[in-house]
């Protein structure tokens, strides 16, 4: 062996000693530092998994705390239950005013009270028949008949107070026949003036009878007449106004009449109003209505439907001394509430049906109905409250998650065996005692896992506890049991044990990941140590640079080839797979990429064109939605009256606000405008529904409040997907100035007279498609030459800035003014001018619609 080759070897050798030693040293070095890594790494991971289970209870515990919180501020009780009981009370107050208005409402009382003085006359008529065939028969003379048929006619009574008399048929006036409660009348000819008070005017009453039965042979009369006492003895001091029925008999020239007094068609209506309120109920029972007067300083019961006993008491008993969080008398509490603001919120102590032997905390809503000077009231009992808050934050709770297995479950501290109130994926537990034998595995003395968890929440009020639990399977549902552990806290208030686990495998999964990506580190930095100092001692600049050379030639002839691929056609020719086995696999992932991007290109192709095909489809949906509504204007050109425009700008590319006008004939012009629940589809579809159903209902004679009856009737049938709309609908006579309206839920418009503001308050019925065979009232207004009326949808006062603020009905109201002045057309741009401008860059959320009317003529 020559020198070169010694020196070669010894300096080979040392060197491969050197790198030997080295990467010893090393290896050892870095496999302590990887045992004390993973040492570190699993105290901490305990640590995190016990942190992140008492943040998760936490944060199910504040979900809980929240809810019974809100359950006990009155505020809040306000603010969740108030519209619904504002909304009960709407329905009982709509009902005492519907029945008071009927009361005065003469059309409604010669409907109603018409068939019982027809049938009365009719037996009076009966009676004059019965005599005229005698004397036809010649059995009595004509002087006979009248007389007796007098003698039956004035012992005709009803109603304590109601009578038959009878005139005959001379003009211009009449003279009394005879009169059973007057009889200083008889004879006498009727032309006294203190009888001109019929048909609201100055007329002869008996003059007025007359003239309806030439006209039609019987009709209706109302005037001012004495009312008899109850006991038949006399005649009331003053007139009392009164609603008579008349009929002639022909063959003798006579004219028969009975009426009904109206005090007592509004006692009746008082009494019928009680009847309908005292059988109204909701929540099974616990909601019901009850009615006080409004007097000062101790009302009166006028009905209450769980203790008849209180009917007509004055209530100032001690007993009621329980509201507003002090000791004042409850119902004097609700007067002074309805005095100051017409209606309001109390809360007291009230026995709930069911159980009236104990008084429960309750909130109420109260309203005056100052016509009859009756409070009609309702409430919700706070336990109830309480229960629904506590089922909702259960509720919540259940649907929370957390990464990997993690959910929650709720359970109550009763001893020694609680009760599962929730457990997610075990439902079946739901609501069922804990005390199956599985559970006894807590310790040696094989506890109850569930009443070990209710002890450990009594001591501490909050711990861990291990144990063996079903996991999760990818679908949801309970798997084999495994180690398990859990935190549980105590909610007391409620005394709820809320709980949260991990599954012991995730926290090993995660240390064994950890020693495993450790140690396969440490052999990759001993492998690359002991690789590099063979490489140094072996292969030299030479060789590194020819297995350079060798490396890169495969890779150029790839880059090569990647460079001549064409994106829009994907045409390339696929690599030859030669070289080494990475090599030849890098250029298979490579041919495998050409292919699938070309795939993943004309699947792009398609969804693209698919999309185009949808948004035109949408284009075509808007276009069709804007042709139902009004588009031309000014759309009555010919007329001078009165000047109408309108606009609608939908959120989306077609949306559910509608509005509609039209002329019912010459004289009468009918408006709408509606703003459907939801986006989208489904609300176009129900407001094209909506606006058809308007036109085919509409009419002079029904009227507004039977067309949105009419209306309602329809949307409500087979409504599955429970939309609705709120809706409001006007005619007005163009020549009179006379406006009716029905509003159904929607925002109150607003009118503009002699440069006021004002809004069309009071709501005639829940929005349509709610509540079914409910019927729709109607408010009435006199328009006048230069009144304007705004119509709008709740997009307007809703809409929102980039900040989150609401535009909002003050500034609606500002810009109202401010553009008052001109034309409908210029009040509706100069607000849609002003709302886009607040929207600014922030993207619309609801549809914009308004419709604005201006009268102009006389």
């Amino acid at each position: 062996m020559s020198i070169r080759w010694r020196i070669a070897t010894i300096s080979i050798s040392l060197v491969l000693l050197a790198a030997i030693a080295t990467t010893g040293i090393a290896a050892h070095n870095i496999r302590r530092a990887a045992r004390e890594e993973i040492g570190s790494f699993r105290k901490e991971e305990v640590q995190a998994v016990q942190q992140n289970l008492r943040n998760m209870v936490d944060i199910a515990w504040t979900v809980a705390k929240t809810s019974h919180e809100q359950s006990l501020d009155k505020e809040h009780l306000e603010k969740a239950y108030g519209r619904r009981l504002r909304d009960m009370i709407g329905i009982s107050y709509e009902l005492v005013k519907r029945n008071h208005d009927n009361a005065q409402d003469r059309d409604h009382l010669e409907q109603f009270y018409g068939l019982r003085l027809k049938r009365i006359v009719d037996i009076v008529e009966s009676v004059l028949v019965s005599k005229q065939r005698l004397v036809e028969q010649g059995r009595l003379t004509m002087e006979e008949a009248r007389g007796r048929a007098i003698d039956e006619i004035r012992s005709v009574s009803f109603d304590s107070v109601g009578y038959v008399w009878v005139t005959d048929n001379a003009l211009p006036y009449p003279k009394m026949v005879m009169h059973p409660t007057v009889p200083s009348l008889n004879g006498t000819l009727l032309d006294d003036p203190k009888f001109n008070c019929a048909r609201g005017r100055k007329q002869n009453l008996f003059q007025a009878m007359v003239e309806v039965c030439q006209e039609d042979g019987d009709g209706f009369v109302d005037y001012m007449w004495p009312k008899p006492t109850r006991d038949g003895k006399g005649l009331s001091e003053e007139l009392v106004p009164k609603l008579s029925y008349v009929k002639l008999y022909k063959p003798w020239g006579w004219i028969v009449g009975t009426g009904v007094y109206l005090d007592d068609a509004v006692a009746e209506a008082r009494a019928r109003t009680l009847e309908e309120v005292k059988n109204l109920q909701y929540d099974s029972g616990t909601g019901y209505f009850w009615i006080t007067d409004d007097s000062l300083p101790y009302p009166k019961m006028v009905m209450h439907p769980q203790d008849s006993g209180l009917d007509g008491a004055v209530l100032d008993s001690p007993g009621f001394n329980c509201a507003l969080g002090r000791k004042q008398n409850l119902f004097q509490a609700m007067a002074e509430v309805c005095r100051d603001d017409g209606e309001g919120f109390v809360d007291y102590r009230w026995p709930k049906p069911g159980n009236v032997e104990v008084d429960v905390p309750k909130i109420s809503y109260v309203k005056v109905f100052e016509p009859w000077g009756w409070i009609v009231g309702t409430g919700i009992y706070l336990d109830d409250v309480a229960v629904d808050a506590k089922r909702g934050a259960i509720d919540e709770i259940r649907k929370l998650r957390f990464e990997p297995d993690g959910y929650f479950w709720i359970n109550d501290m009763s001893s020694p065996v609680p009760r599962m109130l929730m457990h997610p994926i075990s439902p079946e537990l739901d609501g069922q005692v804990l005390d199956d034998p599985e559970y006894n595995c807590i310790g040696e003395a094989k506890q109850n896992l569930f009443g070990a968890m209710v002890e450990l929440c009594r001591k501490n009020g909050h711990g861990f506890i291990s144990y063996k639990w079903p996991k999760p399977t990818p679908d949801g549902s309970a798997g084999e049991s495994e180690p398990k552990l859990s935190f549980v806290r105590a909610f007391t208030p409620w005394n709820l044990v809320i709980g949260a686990g991990v599954y012991v495998d995730h926290i090993y999964r995660e240390i064994d990941r950890k020693e495993s990506e450790m140690l396969a580190r440490e052999r990759v930095l001993t492998m690359q140590i002991l690789v590099c100092s063979v490489l140094v001692a072996v292969l030299g600049a030479v060789g590194s640079e020819v297995a350079a050379g060798a490396l890169s030639r495969p890779l150029l002839t790839m880059v090569e080839a990647m460079k001549s691929v064409e994106i829009d056609s994907m045409q390339s020719t696929f690599l030859r797979l030669t070289g080494s086995p990475e090599i030849r696999e890098l250029g298979s992932i490579f041919n495998r990429m050409i292919a699938s991007l070309h795939s993943a290109i004309v699947d792009l192709r398609e969804s693209t064109r698919a999309q185009e095909r949808i948004e035109s489809e949408l284009n075509v949906a808007r276009d069709i939605q804007m042709s139902i509504v009004p588009q031309v204007f000014p759309p009555f050109p010919e007329r001078d009256e009165f000047q109408v425009s309108a606009i609608i700008d939908t959120a989306r590319q077609v949306g559910g606000d509608l509005y509609d006008f039209f002329m019912l004939d010459d004289d009468h012009l009918a408006f709408a405008i509606g703003d459907v629940s939801g986006k989208g589809i489904p609300a176009a579809l129900f407001m094209a529904v909506t606006l058809t159903l308007y036109r085919a209902k509409s009419g002079v004679d029904s009227g507004s409040g039977s067309t949105v009856t009419q209306m309602n009737d329809v949307l409500c049938t087979d409504n599955e997907m429970m939309m609705f709309v709120t809706f409001f609908a006007g005619i007005l006579n163009v020549r009179t100035g006379a406006f009716e309206y029905t509003n159904a839920g929607h925002n109150p418009p607003i009118l503009v007279r002699d440069g006021n503001l004002d809004t069309l308050q009071g709501l005639h019925g829940t929005p349509l498609g709610v509540l079914e065979d409910q019927t729709f009232s109607s408010g009435r207004l006199e328009l006048k030459r230069g009144d304007m009326l705004l119509l709008f949808t709740d997009g307007v006062t809703e809409a929102i800035d980039p900040t989150g603020a609401f535009y909002g009905e003050e500034r609606l109201e500002l810009t109202v003014k401010n553009n008052s002045n001109g034309t409908p057309e210029g009040l509706i741009g100069g607000i849609f001018e002003d709302v886009k401008a607040f929207i600014a860059d922030a993207e619309q959320a609801d549809d914009i619609t308004m419709l604005a009317l201006a009268v102009t003529g006389e």
